[in-house]
Protein backbone atom coordinates (compact mmCIF):
# COMPACT_ATOMS: atom_id res chain seq x y z
CA UNK A 1 0.00 0.00 0.00
CA UNK A 2 1.40 3.22 -1.08
CA UNK A 3 2.05 5.96 2.13
CA UNK A 4 1.64 9.57 1.82
CA UNK A 5 4.38 11.89 2.67
CA UNK A 6 2.38 12.97 5.78
CA UNK A 7 2.60 9.62 7.03
CA UNK A 8 6.52 10.14 6.54
CA UNK A 9 9.04 10.19 8.75
CA UNK A 10 10.44 13.86 9.84
CA UNK A 11 13.65 14.93 10.85
CA UNK A 12 14.16 18.01 13.16
CA UNK A 13 17.27 19.91 12.16
CA UNK A 14 19.25 20.65 15.11
CA UNK A 15 22.18 22.98 13.15
CA UNK A 16 21.32 26.69 13.63
CA UNK A 17 20.05 28.95 10.92
CA UNK A 18 19.42 32.51 10.48
CA UNK A 19 15.82 32.12 12.60
CA UNK A 20 17.64 30.89 15.60
CA UNK A 21 18.95 33.45 18.30
CA UNK A 22 21.62 32.84 19.95
CA UNK A 23 22.12 32.01 24.09
CA UNK A 24 23.50 34.48 25.94
CA UNK A 25 26.99 33.05 26.94
CA UNK A 26 28.00 34.49 30.46
CA UNK A 27 32.08 34.00 30.39
CA UNK A 28 34.05 34.60 33.95
CA UNK A 29 37.22 35.19 32.98
CA UNK A 30 37.91 35.97 36.61
CA UNK A 31 41.24 38.21 37.25
CA UNK A 32 43.98 38.17 35.00
CA UNK A 33 47.09 35.94 35.83
CA UNK A 34 44.84 33.13 36.95
CA UNK A 35 46.72 29.77 36.69
CA UNK A 36 44.11 26.83 35.99
CA UNK A 37 44.01 25.56 39.92
CA UNK A 38 43.15 29.25 40.80
CA UNK A 39 40.63 28.56 38.52
CA UNK A 40 39.08 25.22 38.88
CA UNK A 41 39.50 26.48 42.98
CA UNK A 42 37.64 29.34 42.22
CA UNK A 43 34.40 27.78 40.35
CA UNK A 44 34.38 25.41 43.15
CA UNK A 45 33.98 27.57 45.21
CA UNK A 46 31.34 29.98 43.80
CA UNK A 47 29.65 25.92 42.95
CA UNK A 48 29.29 25.18 46.79
CA UNK A 49 28.34 28.54 47.78
CA UNK A 50 25.42 28.32 44.82
CA UNK A 51 24.00 25.09 46.09
CA UNK A 52 24.52 25.94 49.48
CA UNK A 53 21.78 29.29 48.87
CA UNK A 54 19.50 26.63 47.79
CA UNK A 55 19.72 24.72 51.07
CA UNK A 56 17.74 25.87 54.00
CA UNK A 57 18.71 26.43 57.44
CA UNK A 58 16.66 23.41 58.79
CA UNK A 59 18.76 21.07 56.09
CA UNK A 60 22.13 22.80 57.58
CA UNK A 61 21.01 21.53 60.75
CA UNK A 62 20.13 18.16 60.00
CA UNK A 63 23.17 17.92 58.30
CA UNK A 64 25.44 19.81 61.07
CA UNK A 65 23.33 17.49 63.53
CA UNK A 66 24.58 13.64 61.76
CA UNK A 67 27.59 14.61 62.00
CA UNK A 68 27.43 15.35 65.78
CA UNK A 69 25.37 12.44 66.12
CA UNK A 70 27.95 10.46 64.36
CA UNK A 71 30.39 11.22 66.95
CA UNK A 72 29.06 10.46 69.85
CA UNK A 73 27.69 7.43 68.41
CA UNK A 74 31.08 6.24 68.08
CA UNK A 75 32.34 7.71 71.36
CA UNK A 76 29.16 6.03 73.05
CA UNK A 77 30.16 2.82 71.05
CA UNK A 78 33.56 2.91 71.88
CA UNK A 79 33.62 3.66 75.59
CA UNK A 80 31.05 1.11 76.74
CA UNK A 81 33.32 -1.63 75.01
CA UNK A 82 36.18 0.00 76.99
CA UNK A 83 33.80 -0.01 79.95
CA UNK A 84 32.98 -3.90 79.36
CA UNK A 85 36.66 -4.76 79.71
CA UNK A 86 37.71 -2.84 82.78
CA UNK A 87 34.62 -3.76 84.29
CA UNK A 88 35.60 -7.89 83.17
CA UNK A 89 39.02 -7.10 85.03
CA UNK A 90 37.95 -5.83 88.13
CA UNK A 91 35.78 -8.79 88.10
CA UNK A 92 38.80 -11.15 87.80
CA UNK A 93 40.66 -9.52 89.76
CA UNK A 94 38.29 -9.51 92.63
CA UNK A 95 36.68 -13.10 92.27
CA UNK A 96 40.69 -14.08 92.82
CA UNK A 97 41.09 -11.85 95.25
CA UNK A 98 38.12 -13.31 97.30
CA UNK A 99 39.57 -17.12 96.56
CA UNK A 100 42.61 -16.30 98.13
CA UNK A 101 41.46 -14.05 100.70
CA UNK A 102 38.97 -17.17 101.77
CA UNK A 103 41.56 -20.24 101.05
CA UNK A 104 43.89 -17.91 103.88
CA UNK A 105 41.32 -17.20 106.32
CA UNK A 106 40.23 -21.20 106.14
CA UNK A 107 43.65 -22.25 106.89
CA UNK A 108 43.98 -19.64 109.46
CA UNK A 109 40.52 -21.09 111.40
CA UNK A 110 41.74 -24.91 110.63
CA UNK A 111 45.37 -23.87 112.48
CA UNK A 112 43.58 -22.41 115.27
CA UNK A 113 40.70 -25.39 115.70
CA UNK A 114 43.82 -27.50 115.22
CA UNK A 115 45.78 -25.94 117.91
CA UNK A 116 42.64 -25.72 120.60
CA UNK A 117 42.09 -29.54 119.94
CA UNK A 118 45.57 -30.15 120.38
CA UNK A 119 45.89 -28.17 123.79
CA UNK A 120 42.36 -29.90 124.73
CA UNK A 121 44.20 -33.62 123.75
CA UNK A 122 47.30 -32.43 126.08
CA UNK A 123 45.11 -31.51 129.09
CA UNK A 124 42.96 -34.27 129.31
CA UNK A 125 46.03 -36.97 128.73
CA UNK A 126 47.73 -34.83 131.59
CA UNK A 127 44.77 -34.46 134.08
CA UNK A 128 44.04 -38.72 133.34
CA UNK A 129 48.02 -39.00 134.04
CA UNK A 130 47.76 -37.16 137.63
CA UNK A 131 44.36 -39.21 137.99
CA UNK A 132 42.38 -35.99 137.91
CA UNK A 133 40.76 -36.18 134.53
CA UNK A 134 36.76 -35.36 134.07
CA UNK A 135 34.34 -37.74 132.63
CA UNK A 136 34.21 -35.37 129.58
CA UNK A 137 37.74 -35.79 129.76
CA UNK A 138 37.90 -39.47 129.68
CA UNK A 139 35.19 -39.85 127.19
CA UNK A 140 37.24 -37.27 124.59
CA UNK A 141 40.07 -39.44 125.45
CA UNK A 142 38.32 -42.33 124.44
CA UNK A 143 36.74 -40.74 121.18
CA UNK A 144 40.68 -40.15 120.12
CA UNK A 145 41.66 -43.93 120.72
CA UNK A 146 38.90 -44.70 118.48
CA UNK A 147 39.76 -42.22 115.80
CA UNK A 148 43.49 -43.29 115.97
CA UNK A 149 42.22 -47.07 115.39
CA UNK A 150 40.02 -45.85 112.55
CA UNK A 151 42.86 -44.04 110.80
CA UNK A 152 44.52 -47.06 111.41
CA UNK A 153 42.68 -49.54 109.66
CA UNK A 154 41.95 -47.28 106.40
CA UNK A 155 45.20 -47.01 106.10
CA UNK A 156 45.85 -50.37 106.27
CA UNK A 157 43.30 -51.44 103.99
CA UNK A 158 44.11 -48.37 101.31
CA UNK A 159 47.58 -50.33 102.02
CA UNK A 160 45.85 -53.64 101.19
CA UNK A 161 43.91 -52.45 98.50
CA UNK A 162 44.83 -53.88 94.73
CA UNK A 163 45.95 -50.85 92.76
CA UNK A 164 44.65 -49.15 89.00
CA UNK A 165 46.23 -52.03 87.08
CA UNK A 166 45.49 -55.02 88.97
CA UNK A 167 41.32 -53.88 89.39
CA UNK A 168 41.81 -53.64 85.31
CA UNK A 169 42.98 -56.99 85.00
CA UNK A 170 40.84 -58.21 87.16
CA UNK A 171 37.94 -56.76 85.22
CA UNK A 172 39.69 -57.89 82.32
CA UNK A 173 39.98 -61.31 83.12
CA UNK A 174 36.65 -62.01 85.39
CA UNK A 175 34.69 -63.35 82.66
CA UNK A 176 37.37 -66.19 81.71
CA UNK A 177 37.37 -67.16 85.87
CA UNK A 178 33.85 -67.29 85.65
CA UNK A 179 33.73 -69.73 82.87
CA UNK A 180 36.66 -71.77 84.40
CA UNK A 181 34.78 -71.92 87.78
CA UNK A 182 31.41 -71.93 87.45
CA UNK A 183 27.99 -70.44 88.06
CA UNK A 184 28.12 -72.05 91.63
CA UNK A 185 31.46 -70.60 92.11
CA UNK A 186 30.78 -67.19 91.57
CA UNK A 187 27.60 -67.33 93.29
CA UNK A 188 29.48 -68.38 96.39
CA UNK A 189 32.30 -65.54 95.67
CA UNK A 190 29.38 -62.89 95.34
CA UNK A 191 28.14 -64.52 98.31
CA UNK A 192 31.61 -63.48 100.23
CA UNK A 193 31.43 -60.48 98.70
CA UNK A 194 28.53 -58.98 100.52
CA UNK A 195 29.85 -60.30 103.70
CA UNK A 196 33.33 -58.95 103.60
CA UNK A 197 32.32 -55.76 104.97
CA UNK A 198 34.38 -53.21 106.42
CA UNK A 199 34.89 -52.82 110.42
CA UNK A 200 33.10 -49.21 110.33
CA UNK A 201 29.61 -50.48 108.63
CA UNK A 202 29.52 -53.67 110.81
CA UNK A 203 25.61 -53.55 111.44
CA UNK A 204 24.79 -52.15 107.85
CA UNK A 205 27.50 -55.45 106.71
CA UNK A 206 25.21 -58.06 108.46
CA UNK A 207 21.82 -56.85 107.12
CA UNK A 208 22.88 -56.51 103.98
CA UNK A 209 24.57 -60.03 104.37
CA UNK A 210 21.10 -61.49 105.71
CA UNK A 211 19.23 -60.00 102.89
CA UNK A 212 21.40 -61.83 100.12
CA UNK A 213 21.43 -64.93 102.04
CA UNK A 214 17.74 -64.88 102.06
CA UNK A 215 17.49 -63.99 98.71
CA UNK A 216 20.02 -66.62 97.72
CA UNK A 217 18.13 -69.34 99.80
CA UNK A 218 14.84 -68.82 98.40
CA UNK A 219 16.55 -68.82 94.44
CA UNK A 220 17.72 -72.29 95.89
CA UNK A 221 14.34 -73.11 97.18
CA UNK A 222 12.67 -72.55 93.39
CA UNK A 223 15.16 -74.07 91.67
CA UNK A 224 15.08 -77.34 93.94
CA UNK A 225 11.32 -76.94 93.57
CA UNK A 226 11.40 -76.57 90.20
CA UNK A 227 13.39 -79.69 89.74
CA UNK A 228 11.53 -81.37 91.84
CA UNK A 229 8.65 -80.96 89.71
CA UNK A 230 10.83 -81.60 86.17
CA UNK A 231 11.43 -84.89 87.61
CA UNK A 232 7.87 -85.92 89.08
CA UNK A 233 6.24 -84.59 85.11
CA UNK A 234 9.33 -86.86 83.27
CA UNK A 235 8.30 -90.03 85.85
CA UNK A 236 4.66 -89.23 85.13
CA UNK A 237 5.82 -89.39 81.66
CA UNK A 238 7.18 -92.28 81.75
CA UNK A 239 4.42 -94.31 83.54
CA UNK A 240 1.50 -92.59 82.22
CA UNK A 241 -1.44 -91.58 83.20
CA UNK A 242 -4.63 -93.39 84.51
CA UNK A 243 -5.86 -94.17 81.19
CA UNK A 244 -2.46 -95.65 80.08
CA UNK A 245 -2.12 -98.25 83.08
CA UNK A 246 -5.42 -99.49 82.51
CA UNK A 247 -4.63 -102.09 79.94
CA UNK A 248 -1.65 -102.83 82.30
CA UNK A 249 -3.15 -103.16 85.64
CA UNK A 250 -5.65 -105.93 84.07
CA UNK A 251 -2.70 -107.98 82.77
CA UNK A 252 -0.50 -107.38 85.90
CA UNK A 253 -3.50 -108.95 88.70
CA UNK A 254 -4.46 -111.94 85.54
CA UNK A 255 -2.53 -115.10 86.96
CA UNK A 256 -0.39 -116.67 84.75
CA UNK A 257 -1.22 -120.15 83.11
CA UNK A 258 1.08 -123.05 84.13
CA UNK A 259 1.48 -124.83 80.70
CA UNK A 260 -0.30 -127.82 79.65
CA UNK A 261 -0.44 -129.73 83.13
CA UNK A 262 -2.34 -126.58 84.38
CA UNK A 263 -5.96 -127.79 84.11
CA UNK A 264 -5.21 -130.66 86.88
CA UNK A 265 -4.38 -128.14 89.52
CA UNK A 266 -7.14 -125.88 88.39
CA UNK A 267 -10.28 -125.13 90.57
Amino acid sequence: MARSATDATRFTSTTPHAATKPKPVSRNPGPPGETPQQRVKRLRAAADKARDAQISTFDKFLLRGRVWADKAHRFTAFSLIGLTFIAGGVTVYALGDMMVYNRKKRAEFYAEQKFKYAMALESAQTAAASGTATESQIEFLNREKEREQKVKIAEEAKKKAPGAWKKSKDWLFSGLKKEEEGDDVGTSERRLGYEALSEEDDNLGERESDVVRAIEEKKMAIQNKAKSAFEAEKERQRIGGPLDRIGTDGEEQKPKSGGWTSFMIRK
